[in-house]
């Protein structure tokens, strides 16, 4: 066997035992202190997904994801009570950036002149997207860094999803802009995988409209690609969905690629009523009250706590290791490719519980 073909098979054989033992529980994730670890990649060559190679940049020993949980955040009808989901993500911003006000702990990840893009995922309509209550929470947080309102955008695809799951549209109204990439189409600059197999246009909103990204995915599986959380999120930022679903590592390269790696300064999960099976649709059937949002500087270590949280929910519903199906591979690949902390060793994992 070739030197190549021997990494190549324990790359492989490392995936694969990450995945199993994603699916037993035998992963531990220690707890541990309060401190802003940045993983973002500041390089690359817009229009062009990055290679392995330039994308990689020197990662933090451990990477800070923060759970915040608060069961009052969820009245008797599942509604959201705003109030304490403003304490939730307040805490989390303020606990990543080892601040102690809500302005500060922003202002350790935007500057007051960014345009910032908050990318939601809405294509579930009204009852099992991105709540409303989630975007006006970090809009708060923004403000109180002082971002002027103009410079901020909610989007999605589509306005019509946008409306379907509780946005007002506002295009060019005063204050904080809420509008589809079909408003103003995607970018001139191709992107491509290493291998030029796919091609494809990022969002205007995306290219053109956002020095500053925040990732505001809401945590459920998928039939396609496993799970759905901060990598999966940007299947919606460019223009080519279905070609790319094809292949898992397609999610791990988009996260890879200008203008998302640069731009991006958060993770932030909508995890309050995930889905462990049967999504992406919603299924209330298999919806449980997880009361918590998940936030993190990684998106490669904030989505496999996120696949943790799912892991465990399903084998303890069926008492056994009940694996995600398909299996979430793009984690692995985007461990490879740099983008973040893929070991359980290199990830700590901080949990508050505000209703306690």
């Amino acid at each position: 066997m070739s030197k190549k073909q021997q990494q190549e098979e324990n790359t492989a054989l490392s995936r694969r035992d990450f995945l199993r033992r994603l699916a037993t529980g035998s992963a531990a994730v220690g707890l541990g202190g309060i401190g802003l670890l940045s993983t973002r990649i500041t390089g690359g060559v817009a229009g062009r997904l990055l290679t392995a190679a330039q994308a990689a940049s020197p990662l933090p020993e451990k990477s800070r994801i923060v759970i915040v949980k608060d069961p009052r955040v969820l009245k008797d009808d599942n509604s959201v009570d705003a109030d304490v989901l403003q304490r939730m993500v307040d805490t989390a911003v303020c606990q990543l950036t080892d601040k102690q006000q809500t302005g500060d702990a922003w202002a350790e990840l935007v500057k007051p002149d960014d345009l910032v893009s908050l990318k939601i995922n809405c294509i579930s309509g009204i009852t099992f997207s991105t709540r409303p209550e989630m975007v006006k929470a970090v809009v708060n947080g923004l403000l109180q860094a002082n971002v002027v309102p103009d410079n901020i955008i909610a989007w999605d695809r589509t306005d019509k999803e946008l409306a379907r799951a509780g946005y007002q549209i506002n295009f060019d109204g005063p204050g904080v802009k809420c509008f589809g990439t079909d408003h103003v189409g995607y970018g001139d600059e191709v992107a491509t995988d290493p291998d030029g197999r796919w091609r494809t246009q990022f969002s205007r909103i995306l290219t053109e409209r956002c020095t500053a990204l925040v990732n505001l995915p809401i945590l459920k599986t998928h039939g396609e690609t496993g799970i759905t959380a901060a990598l999966k999120n940007h299947m919606g930022s460019h223009n080519r969905t279905g070609a790319w679903h094809s292949d898992l590592s397609a999610i791990a390269y988009l996260s890879a690629a200008e203008p998302v790696s640069s731009r991006t300064r958060l993770c932030l999960s909508d995890a309050l009523r995930p889905l462990y099976n049967a999504g992406p649709g919603d299924n209330p059937r298999f919806r449980w009250n997880f009361y918590g949002i998940i936030a993190g500087l990684d998106p490669v270590a904030h989505d496999v706590v996120c696949a943790k949280i799912i892991q465990d929910k399903r084998n303890e519903v069926k008492g056994a290791p009940w694996p995600i199906a398909p299996e979430p591979t793009h984690l692995s690949k985007a461990g490879d490719l740099g983008l973040g902390n893929l070991a359980w060793e290199q990830i700590q994992l901080s949990e508050y519980d505000l209703g306690a």
